[in-house]
């Protein structure tokens, strides 16, 4: 009797487990989810593939989530870096000349992250500061 006991406890702490981990493993993962958008956006455009999709993901992205997400120096420049080159090409491959006036190039608004709108200066001089 007591193994029976003993093994709907451990049964019953398995399951609790599993719908625990099932709930919190995607905020375990969320910070690199967001890195792995702006190093898919790069690969993507090195096969000469669209990033709209992914573009779309990080401009409707939460906020808060995304300020929670970049929590070291580390992430923050590997997030932006990679946010910076892939819009960069993306825009540039769209149309090329848009680089002929470099100061409305990297200063206008037009790059939307977590529901704010930046320009590449931005990115370049403040990135995730700028978000909040």
């Amino acid at each position: 009797m007591v193994e029976t006991s003993d093994s709907y406890q451990v049964m019953k702490y398995a399951r609790t487990f599993l719908k625990v981990f099932l709930v919190c493993s995607p905020l375990l993962s969320f910070s690199q989810n967001f890195i792995d958008i702006s190093v898919e956006m790069v690969e993507k455009l090195k096969q000469g593939q669209s990033v709209s999709g992914l573009q779309q993901q990080l401009a409707n992205a939460d906020e808060s989530r995304l300020l929670d997400a970049l929590d070291s120096d580390d992430k923050k420049l590997a997030f932006w870096v990679n946010v910076y080159n892939a819009n960069i090409i993306a825009m540039l491959s769209e149309n090329p000349e848009r680089y002929n006036n470099r100061g409305d190039f990297f200063g206008e608004q037009r790059i939307t992250i977590a529901g704010k709108k930046l320009s590449f200066d931005d990115i370049e001089h403040g990135g995730v500061d700028l978000i909040h």
